[in-house]
């Protein structure tokens, strides 16, 4: 077995060395210099003949060996050293076929002829005094040549009297070029994959039976049956009489019977009761007629014969199995995924985060290794969509592939198909005609009755944004509410990739309109299909339109402006708020400085920034004021671009500091005034939340109001405090005529028996349920303000509004942490539609009086049973939401946390800003981290 070994080592990696250090002139050399004593010394060739008769482990003809020997002086050294051999062989086996009937009849004579021959030159070379020679020869007769061997098959026809070794020698060498062509596309050799090829389940096929690999495009179904033919052909190595693999291209046989397609392959000793174990790829590839003819014939094939296994390929729906005949390609799991995107070239944890129809695709082994090398290059996808297009459109460029979108009948149904299926109609709305148009692309899977669906997600995103671009879907669909949203998204982001490749007039058309109609839903789509507005330029990034670059900046800035309504006052400056403004731009290459003039203009006006001015040293007393300096993405989007990465960078600080983004008589107002009692009257940051004297709040902030006047701003015990809150807190204590105000969340209720000095020890445990579970429902509610105030312009898009009206379920455990009992707060968020079904039930429960929050006792330190939890109530949401055939960019999830409300001053604010922070972020809109609220 080891020689077996070695002939496929030298396959692969030793014969270039060999072909180098072994010329067939060095062997001729060699020939030469002993060539009068093989003609006239009888002893010397009898020498030769010893010693090769004891290098073999099998008997064989002296006579005509010896008489062989003096005919290789005459031999051609002229050719390469492989086909000197193979003549060589065929020469010394028909010697010893014409005088010995039982070498004719071994099984194996012509293998054992091609031994002899290897054997013979380092017997020759022993008998020289030459070290060199000695050396050469040897080491050619350790490493058996394949490629010899695959000579020989080929010179001597597929009846060839090869040996088990070395057939399957051959067999997988040429199981190697199968694979090498299939991971071409890739630039990946074999080697590169050894652990994913070790991996695959190797299917199982029973003697005298068939079964069909059924899997989509791109499944791994060629992978599966090639491991399976290698499989069969180590055997026919160590295994007596084993049947012999076959590999056969269904689109090669025409309609020719397939024992005949073997015969011409192998000969015909299988046809005798050692069998074959025949791979018949790519069903698919051909017409239906011929894929059905060629399955007949394998039914026939194993009925007919001993010892036969057909194994054959096909996506679903092109042949219809009989019970028992398929076998359903499986996909890669997650995990597995991600390890062959790395593989391919991509870097770790590249996946983390990705799609859910980006993640569905690579568990398809081919668009792993498209995704992998697509990140790998030079220039790489900056965001998901890119990864998409340049995985899809990878794909539409192989083989039959490429008619899918070089035929017009073909691309266009797909097309038509895409933009149905996207909308959520299904593909039974074609006509018989269209339907098998595109069945008659491998892109296209029926299932149910005259139903279609694409083979991948991705696919029909892709002639989605093609329809889009090609004026047959509507651009508004994708802001047409978060139906469409979440339906158009990946389209669009694939479409705007293409525009800014071709048409930047269409490109800033298509942007502007889904920032004025939804920034929120614009914002994301820029971000998937660019990525963030980092510096990724290289040296070869061409420069800016000095002429064009400054009006396309400014029709930006006012799309994105007046897009943002309320929340465009928290994060952009004063001057784009307030009207017509006066920009000064001065474009470098890529590098953009960016500024305002303080002069007071009727319309929007563009200039030059002053070049005597550096902008990052302007006074007060200078005509400009300074806004910012970057280098522009490499894309022709880079003006939206640029200005939504200064609002999310804006949006961190106002989420962090803006006091009433829900408005002032809310929760947010609520909670607000109470941190500014706590302030006034000396309780800033007590834990207690006392309850505090109307006439001493009235009393402080009336005699700050008149020290600072209408317009001032105060800081009292680290709060900063506006002149017009002053007044807001008074004229309500006036109006209500309390005497009290009282804290706006459940105060704490075990003060007396504090056990150390850890927070959570001011509640008891019932306390502190009653506690959080107001301070979530109340975070609900703010929640809802928010969206309803500042966010109303883009509210629907942000991701959490898919649970509205939204509750909280809260589970409180003690675990092993800071002190000896910390508690620990599982948290989901849940449509209020679902919140009474999937609540908990038993006895510890504790419902919010709004009802939109319940809390109950969990088990100690069972974070997994918690896991677990999450994961189903994760599922019920999204099973309601397909129900309401919404698929949301980003669903919100659960989490688990150590206590933290009870020292926050404003602690339903502070969760509610949490849960937008998330939102903000999933859309693009924010970029930072959030560490308190103030």
């Amino acid at each position: 077995m080891s020689g077996v070994v070695a002939a496929v080592a030298v396959g692969k990696t030793l014969m270039p060395v060999l072909g180098d250090a072994f010329k067939s002139k060095a062997l001729a050399s060699m020939i030469d210099r002993v060539s009068s004593k093989l003609e006239y010394h009888i002893l010397f060739r009898h020498r030769i003949t010893k010693r090769v008769r004891s290098a073999c482990d099998f008997s064989f003809p002296c006579s005509p060996y010896r008489k062989w020997l003096k005919s290789l002086a005459q031999a051609d050294y002229s050719k390469p050293i492989e086909q000197v051999s193979v003549q060589l062989a065929l020469k010394l086996d028909e010697a010893f076929g014409a005088k010995s009937a039982e070498w004719r009849n071994l099984s194996d004579h012509l293998s054992r002829a091609l031994r002899l021959v290897e054997q013979t030159f380092p017997a020759l070379a022993a008998e020289l005094p030459d070290k060199e020679y000695r050396q050469l020869t040897e080491q050619w007769a350790q490493q058996r040549s394949v490629s010899v061997r695959e000579q020989l098959l080929k010179q001597s026809g597929p009846d060839a009297a090869l040996s088990a070794a070395d057939l399957s020698a051959v067999l997988l060498r040429s199981s190697d070029a199968r694979r090498s062509v299939r991971l071409r596309a890739f630039n990946l050799e074999a080697a590169d994959l050894n652990t994913y090829f070790q991996g695959i389940k190797i299917p199982d096929v029973p003697v005298g039976e068939l079964r069909i690999l059924t899997g989509d495009f791109g499944s791994g179904k060629s992978e599966m049956a090639e491991a399976w033919y290698r499989s069969s052909a180590r055997t026919l190595a160590s295994v007596h009489d084993s049947a012999v693999p076959v590999w056969l291209s269904a689109k090669d046989l025409g309609n020719r019977p397939l024992e005949q397609v073997i015969n011409a392959q192998i000969g015909t000793k299988w046809r005798h009761g050692r069998g074959v174990d025949l791979v018949v790829d790519g069903l698919d590839e051909t017409d239906p007629a011929s894929a059905q003819a060629a399955l007949d014939h394998a039914r026939a094939l194993v009925r007919s014969f001993d010892n036969v296994r057909v194994l054959m390929t096909a996506r679903p729906g092109v042949i219809e199995p009989n019970f028992g005949e398929k076998l359903p390609v499986s996909l890669l799991s997650t995990e597995e995924a991600g390890d062959l995107v790395v593989l391919a070239g991509a870097a770790k944890g590249t996946t983390f985060g990705w799609s859910k129809a980006l993640r569905a695709s690579i568990t398809r082994p081919f668009f792993a290794l498209a995704a992998g090398r697509a990140l790998s290059r030079d220039r790489a996808p900056h965001g998901e969509a890119d990864l998409i297009r340049a995985v899809v459109e990878d794909a539409l460029h192989q083989g039959s592939e490429l008619a899918s979108v070089g035929s017009d009948v073909i691309y266009t149904v797909l097309k038509r198909l895409a933009v149905l299926l996207t909308d959520g109609i299904s593909g039974t709305n074609l006509s018989f005609k269209n339907r098998q148009t595109a069945l008659s692309s491998r892109l296209v899977t029926p299932f149910g009755r005259n139903r279609l669906a694409f083979s991948l997600p991705i696919f029909q995103q892709w002639f989605a944004a093609q329809a889009m671009l090609e004026g047959d879907a509507p651009i508004e669909k994708v802001v047409g509410g978060a139906t469409g949203f979440s339906h158009w998204r990946w389209a669009a982001a694939i479409a705007i990739i293409d525009l800014s490749e071709q048409d930047t007039e269409r490109l800033d058309g298509f942007i502007a309109q889904w920032v004025t109609s939804n920034p929120g839903v614009a914002s994301w789509i820029l971000i998937r299909a660019f990525g963030k507005a980092g510096s990724w330029n290289g040296p070869n990034d061409a420069p800016l339109d000095p002429v064009t670059s400054g009006p396309r900046l400014l029709k930006a800035l006012r799309t994105w402006s007046g897009a943002l309504g309320a929340w465009a006052g928290c994060v952009l400056p004063q001057q784009v708020i307030s009207g017509p403004m006066e920009l000064g731009i001065t474009v470098d290459g890529r590098q953009l400085i960016f500024g305002f003039s303080k002069r007071t203009v009727s319309h929007d006006t563009i200039v030059d920034w002053p070049k005597d001015l550096n902008p990052f040293h302007v006074d007060s007393t200078s005509k400009w004021q300074f806004w910012f300096s970057r280098t522009a993405p490499p894309n022709a989007a880079w003006p939206w671009l640029v200005i939504q990465d200064l609002i999310a960078k804006a949006s961190e600080k106002s989420l962090k500091n803006e006091p009433y983004l829900g408005g002032s008589n809310g929760i947010w107002g609520e909670e607000r005034r109470y941190a500014i009692a706590l302030s006034l009257t000396g309780h800033h940051g007590s834990l207690m939340r006392p309850t505090i004297s109307a006439n001493d709040i009235r009393t402080t902030a009336i005699g700050l109001r008149d020290r600072i006047g209408p317009h001032g701003i105060v800081k009292v015990n680290s709060t900063q405090i506006f002149a017009d809150e002053l007044d807001d807190i008074v004229r309500r204590l006036d109006d209500s005529s309390t005497a009290e105000l009282p804290s706006p969340v459940p105060v704490p209720d075990a003060v007396q028996s504090m056990k150390s000095g850890w927070v959570w020890d001011l509640f008891t445990e019932e306390g502190l349920k009653k506690f959080e579970v107001e301070v979530y429902a109340r975070a609900c509610v703010a929640y809802d303000e928010a969206l309803a105030n500042a966010f109303s312009a883009f509210a629907w898009s942000m991701p959490g509004t898919v649970l509205q009206p939204m509750g909280v379920i809260l589970g409180l455990s003690y675990v092993d942490g800071f002190a000896d009992r910390t508690p620990c707060l599982s948290v989901v968020r849940v449509p209020m539609d679902l919140i009474t079904e999937l609540a908990p039930t038993d006895p510890s429960t504790v419902w919010a009086k709004s009802g939109r929050a319940v809390i109950h006792r969990e088990v100690d330190d069972r974070r997994n049973d918690f896991s677990q939890r999450g994961r189903d109530y994760f599922e019920h949401i999204r099973q309601w939401l397909a129900r309401k055939n919404i698929e949301p960019a980003n669903l919100p999830g659960w989490s688990e946390t150590i206590e933290g409300s009870i020292s926050k001053e404003r602690p339903s604010v502070a969760i509610a800003v949490g849960w937008l922070d998330e939102d903000l972020k999933s859309l693009g809109l924010v970029d930072g981290i959030i560490h308190n609220v103030q």
